[in-house]
This record gives structure tokens, sequence and C-alpha cells, in this order.
């Protein structure tokens, strides 16, 4: 008896094979961090199930003490992906770089070595090393409380603009960031220092437009990317636009592609300040303008947020900006390209 469907030929969908190398991705609980990263376990987990559909065995580790990355060397992956900087051990009381961990044992890893994410932890140390390089960026002095006893020893012109030196996201950073006077200048570094026990930045405001570039760089074909855009935030109170820590928690603020010759004068300072802070794969890197129209150079993030959707890495990178040089015009990134790209980058990349 013959079956009805004897002469159905299901149609077969052609299969690419997936690459064979071994990706390990590392990622640590960012709860009681105020560093920067891709960004919570579950972004983590989402960069690894896109790699999953390229890649044949991507593994994704949670790593809470040095036993954790242990267990991931043992493995000997190919590569590393690094979804932070470091973890804090509560066994030996201390911070484990996941970049000099690796770099220990000889296993390839995503992004900077440690050398330079110190540069991402220490705004005043990367700002220091840029301005002696020739790069404009605002004046600036650390402090604590009660260090400054009389208004005439701050040397800098008010308003002034204050910020922890080491913390992520805009912590800390709201509408009471200018301060315009001695009294809301104590008031503010003791209330940041209160938070965060740290040194305080004190920098000359910068009242004009904002603007971030993110830079991928593939050293194995000395290709480099760069994708500019500026960052639009509402005003606070008293007239002046504010990035704090609300806005960008709640996404309020909006992003937009840029036209030269602003675009170019972007990418050519991002990539020089890229250099100068010797980083490596990928970077964010933020400038504003001041009150004469020159752009200056805020601070380099080298363990970028990659929420999708909201980040401004693969948000500047997904950007088309059809306002490029005509001859060369920029193509956006996808989500999924950028993640592809920043293993690609490790894995074509020569031992040292």
């Amino acid at each position: 008896m013959s079956d009805k469907n004897e002469s159905y030929i299901p149609i077969q969908k052609t299969l690419y094979p997936k690459l064979g190398q071994h990706i390990a991705i590392v990622a640590t609980p960012t709860e009681e961090l105020m560093e920067t990263g891709f960004g919570s376990v579950r972004v983590c987990r989402i960069m690894c199930e896109e790699l999953q559909r390229k890649y044949a065995r991507v593994t994704f580790h949670v790593a809470k003490s040095m036993h954790d990355l242990d267990q991931v060397s043992a493995q000997k992956p190919d590569l590393v992906i690094l979804c932070q900087k470091y973890l804090f051990d509560e066994k030996r009381g201390q911070k484990i770089w996941f970049s000099e961990y690796f770099a220990r044992k000889n296993i390839n890893f995503t992004g900077s070595k440690r050398s330079s994410l110190i540069y991402d932890s220490n705004k005043s140390m990367a700002k220091t090393l840029v301005s002696n390089s020739g790069i404009l960026t605002a004046k600036s002095f650390l402090t604590v409380p009660g260090q400054i006893k009389k208004d005439y020893q701050i040397l800098l012109d008010y308003p002034l603009f204050i910020k922890p030196t080491d913390a992520a996201n805009s912590f800390g950073v709201d509408e009471n960031s200018i301060v315009y006077d001695f009294g809301s200048f104590n008031k503010k570094v003791s209330e940041l220092y209160a938070k965060h026990p740290r040194k305080i930045m004190a920098e000359e405001y910068l009242p004009g437009r904002e603007f971030t570039v993110a830079v991928i760089d593939d050293e194995s074909t000395g290709k480099r990317w760069s994708f500019p855009l500026e960052i639009i935030t509402g005003i606070n109170n008293v007239g002046n636009p504010v990035l704090g820590y609300d806005v960008k928690n709640q996404n309020l603020e909006k992003l937009k592609p840029l036209t030269e010759p602003l675009s170019a004068q972007l990418n050519w300072l991002a990539s020089r300040v890229f250099d100068i802070l010797k980083a490596r794969d990928f970077a964010r890197i933020d400038f504003k303008l001041n009150d004469s129209g020159a752009l200056n150079f805020l601070e380099i993030n080298l363990a970028p947020g990659m929420n999708r959707g909201s980040s401004y890495f693969p948000e500047a990178c997904a950007i088309h900006n059809s306002y490029s040089a005509k001859d060369n015009p920029k193509q956006g990134l996808k989500y999924v390209d950028v993640i592809n790209k920043i293993a690609e980058i490790g894995l074509n990349r020569c031992p040292d």
C-alpha cells in the first residue's frame, strides 16, 4: 500500500559548518561594581547565544573566585572573551584582573591589557597622559572632603564639574554636579566621598555638545573602524545639559549621527587617544566641546556596555553614517556583527 506522502521530498536547508574554535566567555556579577563592563550576567549570556550561532563550542562561565578562573584555563580555550575587567575574590580579599590572570596562563583574551585598563579605571591618569600628548582636555584636580579650606585655593574658575575618578555609568553625576560656588563644591565633594570613598575629580565645566566614538581595531589586518555619534540629553533646572546616572539608567538621552567635518575630526582624535593609551581591540572614547567650540577628551571606556538597543558602543556601531566621505561611506554594524567582530579579532591575533 502506497503512502500518500511517499512522493514528498522535504526541502533541505543549507547548513554552513560552524567554526571549530573554543571560545570561553567569562563574566562576573556586576551589582556591587561601579566599574565598566559589558553589562549584567544576562547581557553576557545573550552575547554567548549570538556566538553559538557561528562557533561550534562556546562556553559561558560566571567567575566569582580564582578557582572559577582555574576551571576556565584548564580547558585551554582558543579565546577568552572578558566581559568585565576584574572580580573581587572575597576569600582572598583582593581584585583579580582577568587580563592579568589569562596573560599569565598564556591564554588569548579580548580587550586591552592590564597596563591600559588602568586608564579606564582612573580618569585622572588618562586625562594627564592624553593632555601631555597635545590633545585638549578640561583642566582638573583631585580632592577629598576638608582638603581645600578656602575658596581662593581653588585655582580654576567656576562653574566646576564634580565627579568620581573611577566610577562607571555616570555614577554620582546629577544636576548638582555642576557647582557655582564654594559651598556647593564642598557639598558635592562630601556627598560623593560618602558613597564612594575615593579621591574626587573637579574639572572645568565644558558647556558644549557631547560625543562618543566607538573604535574597533584589528591589529592582525591593520584595519581600524570608528563610529562617532552625538549624545543629546535634557537640560537641568539652570539650563545646562547633564548626562547623569538617572538619564543613562532610564535611557532618556538621544543618539544622533554626525556630519563632516566634525565626524572626521572625532575619528582622528579617537584614533589618536586609542594609540596614546595603548588600547587593544575596542574602546569607547568620549569628547565634549568647550565654550570656544574645541573638542576636549573626557574619558576612555575599555570595557564598554553591550546592552542591545541602549549601550552607546553597539548603538554607535549600528548607526549608518551616510554623511561620511562619499568615496568610502561607513556601513553600520548590526549587534551580532559587533559580537562576531570582537571574537574574530581575538582569534586572529598573533601570539605574543
